[in-house]
């Protein structure tokens, strides 16, 4: 049985999604190491001043960047998207569903993936912001 070529816009979009939750993943856990080694080595160096200061610097750079772009809910985000995006690709491809379909279900992780942007941006809005109706009264 020969398989359905998958539109170019879609193998990209899959393809995008794939890659960006990949680079998350290993952000995440190459600097929340690093930040973990740095800061071992602040623990254990008490010899020399320079290098202490030079992996207090890494460690509080490496989580900093943990902490503000949170690569692990990122990964998440993305691989959901990717997840819903790749069945609908399999089933395609060897002619389950049509195009439409494929191109519904594109639709469907678009949609997953804003609606878990905006969910997290709620999660981090500040305490007593006047746009949320529920803190006014």
């Amino acid at each position: 049985m020969n398989e359905q070529q998958v539109p170019k816009e879609v193998s990209s979009r899959l393809n995008g999604w794939f890659i960006t939750f990949w680079i998350f993943t290993i952000c995440h856990y190459v600097i929340g190491i690093g930040g973990v080694f740095a800061s071992t080595m602040v623990a254990a160096n008490s010899t020399s001043p320079e290098t202490t200061k030079i992996f207090g610097i890494i460690s509080a750079l490496c989580i900093a960047f943990i902490g503000f772009i949170q690569p692990d809910q990122k990964y998440r985000q993305f691989v959901i998207a990717w997840r819903i995006l790749d069945e609908k690709v399999n089933l395609y491809k060897h002619g389950i569903i049509t195009i439409n379909e494929l191109i519904e279900g594109m639709a469907i992780a678009e949609k997953t993936l804003d609606q878990i942007e905006r969910e997290a941006g709620k999660q981090t809005a500040p305490v007593g912001n006047k746009s949320d109706p529920k803190k006014e009264t």
